[in-house]
């Protein structure tokens, strides 16, 4: 098995990689040519390469678009700030040298590069690695059907580059590597494959250890695309382990019930963000899309063996009682028990929490509402969690407005 905060972060990179309804490789296509350059370059940075490649737009989320079609606009802010902003993140989840790579990223050779205007070797290798596995990589999605030639041609004698590394990576790139590019499912296995390769002896305990850390940063920078969800998937966790709790749950319950709330919205991350911020009313055809998004959080987390207790609880939390959810309207024991407690946390902090389509409630208001919809809701959970969103809910409602 690859390590497990790889495993995390090609969910994550997959998850920003989904262009509305197509799926792009810019992030693994990155990090594999990131990683074939590392081996034949600096074999000791490998795995911070592969990290840093799947992640190296991650600064970008927000944006209204996928980074890949705003290529060049460094006049947007967004734009400009992403290498860095992506820097800050990692450094959040303590990957100190996949946070300096990052954060360099878009610097050129030549001085003429952003944010810093760094040229040479001062720019990090890494940096400069990852910077050229980016454009090489945009160049292919630009044109798919370029010939490595063709493809090579524009990289020599641009003085963007660090020639060195030029020099070095073509001729890595076999047929069966310039296969592998162009196959979604090959590439995966060929990351897998380095990831086998750089895990060693490492201690999974320690990475264990690391995963709450890398998971609860993870849903902060999920939450942070749109300004109204700012804190919503901690706000879910928090109060869904407060009613897992008062349910007296065992510990391994808490644990799943914690980890899949904190990450039970990352398939919209997969969602056209104009969609998710419309003000007005859906389409019937922008709501089909937005519906998709737990069948998207189900199938993501269902890459990492780990999480796999924990696709079916976050894919139903919109699922409802009495049949009337989505996205596979499942009613009653259908509908998997922790997921009917995060279904009940989760409408209970939209209506509490200011949307583009409504205001937000008063802690007491959306209890009432909770109640009066209670065949949505299991009654026995309901029950038990009207203190605990009570007691919560005005906790974190005189944090927000203090």
């Amino acid at each position: 098995m690859a390590g497990v905060i790889e495993e995390v972060l090609n969910i994550f990179a997959t998850a920003l990689d989904w262009d509305g309804e197509h799926k792009l490789l810019h992030a693994r296509r990155t990090a594999l040519l990131s990683a074939l350059l590392a081996e034949e370059i600096c074999p000791d940075m490998t795995e911070e390469l592969l990290r840093a490649g799947l992640l190296h737009d991650i600064g970008a989320i927000g944006l209204t678009d996928h980074i890949i079609h705003l290529f060049g606009e460094r006049n947007n802010p967004r734009v400009f700030a992403h290498p860095w902003r992506g820097g800050v993140m990692l450094s959040l989840m303590e990957l100190t040298k996949e946070a300096e790579i990052v954060r360099y990223h878009h610097e050129a050779f030549d001085g003429t590069g952003y944010p810093l205007g760094l040229k040479g070797d001062e720019i990090p290798l890494g940096s400069r690695i990852v910077g050229l596995a980016d454009y090489v990589d945009i160049c292919l999605y630009q044109n798919p059907k370029i010939t490595k030639a063709r493809l090579e041609d524009q990289f020599r004698d641009n003085p963007q580059f660090d020639p060195k590394l030029v020099d070095a990576l073509f001729p890595l790139l076999t047929p069966d590597i310039w296969g592998i590019l162009h196959d979604s499912e090959a590439i995966t296995e060929e990351l897998r494959r380095f990831w086998l390769k750089e895990r060693g002896l490492k201690d999974k305990a320690d990475e264990l250890d690391q995963l709450d850390l890398v998971v609860e940063v993870l849903a902060q920078i999920i939450d942070c695309r749109h300004t109204y969800t700012a804190g919503h998937s901690y706000r879910v966790s928090f109060y869904s382990v407060g009613v897992g709790e008062a349910l007296n749950l065992n510990q391994e319950e808490l644990r799943k019930l914690r980890q899949a709330s904190l990450l039970h919205d990352i398939g919209k991350l997969a969602v056209p963000k104009k969609l998710l911020d419309k003000p007005g009313k859906l389409t019937a055809f922008e709501w089909r899309i937005v519906k998709q998004h737990p069948v998207l959080s189900r199938e993501l987390l269902a890459m990492a063996p780990f999480f796999a207790d924990i696709a079916p609880i976050a894919g139903a939390h919109h699922e409802r009682l009495d049949g009337s959810g989505y996205p596979d309207g499942l009613k009653g024991e259908e509908i998997p028990y922790l997921a009917r407690i995060i279904s009940i946390t989760d409408a209970f902090d939209a209506l509490t929490s200011n949307r583009p389509y409504t205001k937000n409630l008063t802690v007491e208001a959306a209890i009432k509402v909770l109640q009066k919809s209670e065949g949505h809701f299991d009654k026995e959970i309901l029950i038990a969690s009207v203190p605990v969103l009570a007691s919560l809910g005005n906790e974190i409602w005189r944090y927000d407005t203090a």
